[in-house]
């Protein structure tokens, strides 16, 4: 989800413990496509701001 500011936000509610490990390998690799995407395209194109996740 796209918050007002421009950051993009993801929960994963309601997900099984054994679930977690899976979703962590798909949050990674979006990290990765949009990592990519700010090599190519510089800084002022994406910028990234990460913060910590911690489980609930």
């Amino acid at each position: 989800m796209q918050e007002g500011d421009g950051h993009l936000t993801c929960q994963l509610k309601g997900i099984q413990e054994q679930e977690l490990e899976k979703a962590q390998w798909i949050l990674q690799t979006m990290s990765m496509g949009i990592e990519q995407i700010q090599a190519a395209y510089g800084q002022d194109y994406i910028f990234i701001d990460r913060r910590r996740w911690t489980p609930c």
